[in-house]
């Protein structure tokens, strides 16, 4: 399993962020459109994956700026409903090849 460490001391506003994803991810070979840095984007892309990774997201509770916490708890809603999918009868189960957790 890939560990994605995603360090918001470091990453400290949107377009870092999108831009670390878009390297980390190597987005631009997955995707047939322009991701043009937007977490709608990352997830479409993401949800049709089959890759096995970790996400730790560091230094979530120093994050000062509002609109950018804001903006990384829609990251972290996106990578909470990664982290189920549904069986193909109703059930929703753990995705086997995705987790995610928040480091301080």
């Amino acid at each position: 399993m890939e560990k994605i460490i995603i360090d918001f001391e470091k990453l400290n506003n949107y377009e870092k962020l999108n831009k670390f994803l878009w390297d980390e991810l190597n987005l631009q070979s997955r995707m047939i459109w322009n991701y043009w840095y937007n977490l709608s984007a990352f997830w479409d892309m993401y949800w049709y994956s089959d890759d096995n990774d970790f996400f730790i997201l560091r230094n979530y509770n120093k994050i000062q700026d509002k609109d950018f916490k804001e903006q990384v708890d829609a990251f972290i809603s996106i990578l909470n409903d990664l982290k189920w999918y549904d069986s193909g009868n109703g059930w929703y189960v753990s995705n086997p090849n995705f987790d995610y957790k928040i480091e301080n």
